[in-house]
């Protein structure tokens, strides 16, 4: 093995490049409590993580927490103002909650983000 390459694997090594690939990538393919737990792992090494926000704001979604997912989702949009799916995804727990006008606020914002956003529309004519 060349000095090279084994400087390269001290590097990864030091710095835990894989193990925090592998709770990014937990984080956005889990679900439930499985989500929130690698999304919170991953926070951790990562707290300006606005897919790890959101991913995990669509977990607490999903399991009837809409105040939790609306806290993790204004921090995604706090963190990344451009995420269109962030301001879906609290869209949907607003709706959750029964407030349709704070849900449809935020999938209008979604929707100037990202027009191409089908989804949205169909949420956002639900709310109506």
């Amino acid at each position: 093995m060349s000095r090279r390459s084994v400087m390269a694997a001290m590097v990864l090594v030091a710095t835990g490049v894989p193990a925090m690939a592998g709770t990014a990538e937990d984080c956005q393919n889990s679900r439930g409590d499985a989500a929130i737990a690698a999304c919170t792992a991953h926070l951790r090494d990562n707290p300006k993580s606005a897919m790890a926000y959101n991913e995990r704001g669509i977990a607490h979604r999903s399991k009837g927490d809409h105040d939790r997912a609306i806290a993790d989702h204004d921090k995604a949009i706090a963190l990344d103002p451009g995420n269109a799916a962030a301001y879906a995804n609290r869209g949907n727990a607003h709706f959750g909650k029964g407030d349709h006008d704070r849900a449809l606020a935020d999938y209008d914002k979604a929707i100037a983000l990202d027009p191409k956003g089908a989804r949205v529309y169909n949420n956002r004519g639900a709310t109506y």
